[in-house]
């Protein structure tokens, strides 16, 4: 066995996720805590028990079998979470399916075997490493996606930037493309909805613009009311004059798919709302001014 990922899952043909039809590895484990996270499963470092309602007979197998007694029946299944140790004994006796095991450790050569099957296939493209946040996972990822040059793939890296400049040091070489996501400029507002501050993020993108040979395409989820107003666009757009070189934008309209899965995970659910599609355009028009090659996706 060489080196391993731990992933939540393989999205093949992701058309979003890069230039080309893509191969995107979403990676377990992240930094933030985005209350409006589209990938919750993603967010903590360890393995998890996700429950798909609509396959559960209630039988009780899982509430039998339980050592901590985690699982109750009542009204609804339940996960205590705080008393699940992992044994994962209610998932492999489960005959309906409905307990899942999220999180395991892949080869990457096995992974990177299927994305070369697809780049033959395709002709462009490549691998994208998403997450969660990849670069938790520096050292796996670097020996990853070394040999994905090697193989002649083309590279992508999906990262928040919540971690020590070292870490993309580290991988500088073997990467095509940074997709950076910004949630919100504003310090506050970042800290209040993500948990986590915005400073090293922020330093850590201009410091990547600022390469000769980076290329970074900027992400940011829109979400109304928390990064859609004039002001948030404002201080966005003073910020990116402090950037050297960005390729690309991607705005990305808020979905609520995340929550059904939060509530699988037995997380707390939290909904926020969309921008209108007329919002949404009027935002397409004012980041055009500072960078032409701005898409909604």
């Amino acid at each position: 066995m060489g080196n391993r990922l731990f992933i939540t899952k393989i999205q093949r043909f992701s058309i979003h996720d890069g230039p080309g039809i893509r191969m995107t590895v979403f990676l377990k484990g992240c930094n933030l805590a985005c209350r409006w996270c589209h990938n919750p499963e993603t967010q903590h470092a360890s393995q998890e028990i996700q429950y798909l309602e609509s396959r559960c007979r209630f039988c009780g197998t899982c509430v039998g079998l339980c050592p901590t007694e985690a699982i109750t029946i009542k009204d609804n299944w339940r996960l205590e979470r705080e008393k699940c140790t992992q044994c994962q004994k209610c998932v492999s006796h489960c005959y309906a399916g409905a307990l899942q095991t999220v999180g395991e450790y892949v080869d990457t050569d096995t992974i990177l075997e299927k994305a070369l099957e697809d780049v033959q296939l395709f002709g462009k493209g490549g691998i994208t490493f998403s997450g969660g946040e990849p670069l938790l996972q520096a050292g796996e990822l670097k020996a990853a996606l070394k040999k994905a040059k090697e193989k002649g793939m083309h590279t992508a890296v999906d990262t928040a930037g919540n971690v020590d400049w070292e870490c993309f040091r580290e991988i500088l070489s073997y990467t095509d493309l940074f997709l950076y996501d910004v949630k919100t400029v504003d310090r506050k507002a970042h800290r209040d909805y993500t948990g986590v501050d915005n400073q090293i993020i922020l330093r850590n993108l201009k410091k990547l613009s600022a390469l000769e040979k980076g290329r970074v395409w900027i992400r940011m989820p829109i979400i109304h009311g928390l990064n859609d107003r004039d002001e948030d666009i404002g201080r966005f757009l003073d910020y990116y004059q402090e950037l050297r070189k960005i390729e690309r934008i991607d705005l990305l309209p808020y979905h609520a798919y995340g929550t059904y899965k939060a509530k699988s995970l037995c997380m707390k659910e939290e909904k926020f709302e969309a921008p209108s599609k007329e919002r949404m355009e009027s935002l397409l028009t004012q980041i055009r001014e500072i960078n032409e090659n701005t898409h909604i996706l």
